[in-house]
């Protein structure tokens, strides 16, 4: 396994990746209006890229995989040597060849091929949950992330500064709402006897 041509691959499409949703975020995102040098468009710009940046990498490195595996073929196809009357094997010939050498390379290293292409497939998965998560929101990046923070229990909400939170604002979370007042996390107040 070239594995040089492999991280290259998935750095380079992962570079791009990072780039692209960077520059999107930068663009498109209410919060990089005011200017790029502010807390909440620094942020998202940088969760962004690392969320493309995962996908991007994870998609190069499948690539990176199968185009291996399309190398490995062609060559497996031309080591066979022309026979010695000076006739070139058909075309079927030559195929069944190159099946039957790809079949066994894939057969020899399965185990590391099915691992990496396993490793891509979950990092692309990181990167597009968090690019999904990232973009839906209609909060600036930070402020997402905070929220997620918030949503184990009231201690973490408080914790982010996040509570009490009410219906559509950061920090709300249904399961934190125990009477269902639109209100979570709600200091009550403390009863004298």
């Amino acid at each position: 396994m070239p594995w040089l041509r492999l991280a290259g691959a998935s750095l380079l499409v992962g570079l791009a990746g990072a780039s692209c949703a960077g520059a999107a975020y930068a663009t498109l995102h209410p919060s990089c209006r005011v200017g790029l040098a502010s807390q909440a468009c620094a942020t998202g710009i940088g969760m962004l890229a690392l969320g493309g940046g995962l996908l991007g990498a994870g998609i190069g490195l499948i690539l990176g995989i199968v185009f291996h595996g399309r190398d490995q073929r062609a060559a497996s196809a031309t080591r066979y040597p022309v026979p010695a009357h000076g006739s070139v094997p058909s075309v079927g010939s030559r195929m069944r060849r190159g099946w039957h050498a790809a079949r066994r390379a894939w057969w020899r290293h399965r185990s590391r091929i099915g691992l990496l292409v396993v490793a891509g497939a979950a990092i692309a998965a990181a990167g597009g949950f968090l690019l999904d998560v990232l973009v839906r929101s209609p909060w600036p990046a930070d402020v997402t992330l905070r929220h997620y923070q918030a949503r184990r229990n009231c201690d973490a909400a408080r914790a982010v500064g996040l509570a009490p939170a009410y219906r559509g604002q950061p920090g709300y979370w249904q399961h934190l709402d125990a009477d269902n007042d639109g209100i979570a996390c709600e200091p009550y107040p403390v009863r004298r006897w």
